[in-house]
């Protein structure tokens, strides 16, 4: 199955001109959509792989301490 992704602007499906050119699409034609489960597509934060990724902290640490010591290293 072949995945194209466009925007919706104004209430209108748009399509980036690649996909239109591809397609052979002129302004006004008509496009059919099919398919079992349409859904908008949601973008995937770059943050996600780093959830879990730091160690639990020390007791009475909280989260702004931790990060600064690691940014820039241990208080003295």
């Amino acid at each position: 199955m072949t995945t194209i992704k466009g925007v919706v602007k104004g209430g209108q499906l748009v399509f980036p001109e690649e996909v239109t050119a591809q397609l052979g699409l002129k302004e006004g034609d008509t496009v059919e959509v099919q398919g079992e489960l349409l859904r908008p597509a949601v973008p995937v934060s770059p943050f996600l792989a780093w959830v879990g990724r730091s160690p639990p902290f020390e007791a009475g640490q909280d989260s702004v301490t931790f990060y600064r010591q690691q940014r820039d290293g241990a208080e003295e």
